[in-house]
């Protein structure tokens, strides 16, 4: 597969492509997505009941010279 292939994270590749598809049916260079990201690591919070979550905004710019590879490789850096 791809994600195999190119060492991406699949959730990483699952964002990419829906930003692909809003930027191929709106015809915009710039997506900006809003992913939430959750961490619960710290010792303290172990006993929490309820969502810990953040949201992070990624903006996906797209080229018109860019191939697939090179627009995953881009997007995973992100």
């Amino acid at each position: 597969s791809i994600i195999a292939t190119y060492k991406l994270v699949q959730i990483s590749f699952l964002h990419a492509a829906f930003a692909a598809f809003v930027s191929l049916i709106t015809g915009d260079t710039s997506v900006l997505l809003s992913v939430a990201l959750s961490q619960r690591d710290h010792p303290r919070f172990a006993d929490c009941v309820g969502y810990m979550m953040n949201l992070i905004s990624i903006v996906y710019e797209f080229r018109p010279d860019m191939d697939l590879v090179e627009y995953l490789r881009d997007s995973h850096r992100r």
